[in-house]
C-alpha cells in the first residue's frame, strides 16, 4: 500500500488538517531539475521513438516485405515500449520536482501494476522473437508449415494475459505496492523471498536461457553456413547461397543486439530488487535512482538499434519520410547510398544471370525512384 506520508498535502482530505498558512513548500533544489529534465527526455524519446517505429513496421510501403511473424512480433514490442512512457513514465515528472506523490492510491497501484508487468512481457516478448529467428533460420521448411498468423497472434496475446494476469494479483489482488522516494514512481513490493524467486524464474530466468540458447544455435549455424561456403567451389552456390540467407542472418544480428541492449539495462534493476528483498535493506538512493531510469530507457534503445545496425530498417524509414522529407526539403537518404544499392543489385543480378538462373524477383530501379525493399526484416 501507498505510505500517506509520501503524499503531496493536497492529494489527500485526511491531509488537509496539517497544513497551515505557515508551512513552506519544498524548495527546488538543481538535482531535482536535472531528474525532472531526464525524466521528460526519457518520456518524450520512449513515446514519438516507439510511434515511429510502428509507423515503419505497419506502413502499406514496407509491411509486405517483413516476414509476418517478426513483423508482429516486433510491433507487440514497441506497443509495450510505447505503453511504458505513455503509463508509467508521465507520471513521474511531478513527484520529480517536489518530492512526493499527487495522484494518490489508486494511479500508484496503476503505475506499480503497469512497470513491472510492461518490463516483462517485454522479455516474453524477446523470447517470442528469438524462437521465432531460431525456426526461421535453422528449420526454414518447418517454419513455413507451422509458423501461422493465428499462431502468433495467439502466442502474442497469451504473453500479455499472463504478465497482467500475474501482476494483478500480486499488485491489485494483495496491494503489494509502495511509492519509491528516490526513483520517484510506484513499483510492486516483494515482501518474501519465495514470491520473488518464483517471479524471477518465470519472467527471467527461464526466458534468459532460452534467450541465449537459440541464439548460440543461430550463432553455431551461421558459422556451419560460412564455412560451406568457403569451401564450396561453385560461385554459382555461392551467389545463390548468399542472396537467400541474408536478410534472415541480419535481420538475427539485429535482434539480437536488441535483446543483449534488454538484458544489459534490466539485469542492474532485477538484482537491486532482489538483493533488497533478501537483505530487507535499501541499496544507495544513487543506485536506486540510475538502475531504475537505466532499465526504463530501454523502451527507447530498440529504435536507435534498428537505425544503427539494419541498412533496411533505414531504408525503411526513408520510404515513411519520403513525402515529409519532400515537403520540407530534407534529403534523408544520401544519393551515394543509393547508387551504391543500385550497383550492388546490378552486380548480383549479372552473377546470377552468368549462372543461368532467373533475375532479381523485382527489376533494378534507378536511385532517383522509390526504392523497394526486398530484404526487409526490420
Amino acid at each position: 500500500m501507498l505510505n500517506r506520508s509520501f503524499l503531496c498535502s493536497w492529494a489527500d482530505d485526511t491531509f488537509q488538517h496539517f497544513v497551515h498558512k505557515g508551512d513552506q513548500p519544498k524548495r527546488v533544489q538543481s538535482a531535482d531539475v536535472i531528474k525532472l529534465l531526464a525524466v521528460i527526455c526519457i518520456t518524450v524519446f520512449i513515446i514519438l521513438g516507439n510511434v515511429f517505429c510502428l509507423f515503419v513496421l505497419n506502413s502499406r510501403r514496407t509491411r509486405r516485405h517483413l516476414p509476418m511473424a517478426s513483423r508482429m512480433l516486433m510491433t507487440s514490442l514497441a506497443c509495450t515500449d510505447c505503453s511504458m512512457g505513455v503509463f508509467v513514465t508521465s507520471l513521474s515528472a511531478y513527484p520529480a520536482i517536489h518530492g512526493c506523490w499527487p495522484f494518490g492510491d489508486s494511479i500508484c497501484m496503476w503505475q506499480a501494476f503497469m512497470l513491472s508487468a510492461l518490463f516483462h512481457e517485454s522479455t516474453l516478448s524477446l523470447t517470442l522473437i528469438a524462437v521465432d529467428r531460431y525456426m526461421a533460420v535453422s528449420h526454414p521448411l518447418r517454419y513455413q508449415t507451422f509458423v501461422s498468423k493465428r499462431m502468433v497472434i495467439g502466442l502474442i496475446i497469451t504473453s500479455w494475459i499472463l504478465c497482467f494476469l500475474v501482476y494483478g494479483i500480486i499488485v491489485i489482488g494483495f496491494g503489494l505496492y509502495y511509492y519509491d522516494m528516490v526513483a520517484m514512481n510506484c513499483e510492486p513490493e516483494y515482501s518474501n523471498s519465495e514470491m520473488t524467486t518464483s517471479v524471477l524464474v518465470i519472467f527471467y530466468l527461464f526466458p534468459t536461457v532460452l534467450i541465449v540458447v537459440c541464439y548460440f544455435r543461430l550463432y553455431r549455424a551461421a558459422q556451419a553456413h560460412r564455412q560451406y561456403l568457403q569451401h564450396n567451389g561453385f560461385e554459382c552456390v555461392r551467389v545463390r547461397e548468399t542472396t537467400a540467407s541474408t536478410g534472415h542472418l541480419r535481420a538475427t544480428r539485429t535482434l539480437a543486439i536488441v535483446t543483449m541492449g534488454f538484458f544489459v539495462a534490466v539485469t542492474p534493476w532485477t538484482l537491486t530488487q532482489l538483493l533488497m528483498t533478501l537483505t530487507q535493506s535499501p541499496v544507495p538512493e544513487l543506485v536506486d535512482f540510475t538502475v531504475t531510469w537505466v532499465a526504463i530507457s530501454n523502451s527507447f534503445w530498440n529504435t536507435i538499434i534498428y537505425l544503427v545496425s539494419s541498412t533496411s530498417y533505414r531504408k525503411a524509414a526513408c520510404q515513411v519520410l519520403g513525402r515529409a522529407r519532400r515537403a520540407c526539403g530534407i534529403s534523408t537518404c544520401s544519393r551515394r547510398t543509393q547508387r551504391r544499392d543500385y550497383i550492388r543489385r546490378q552486380l548480383q543480378q549479372s552473377q546470377l544471370a552468368l549462372c543461368g538462373t532467373a533475375a532479381i524477383t523485382d527489376p533494378p530501379q534507378r536511385p532517383d525512384k522509390e526504392e523497394e525493399i526486398t530484404e526487409l526484416t526490420v
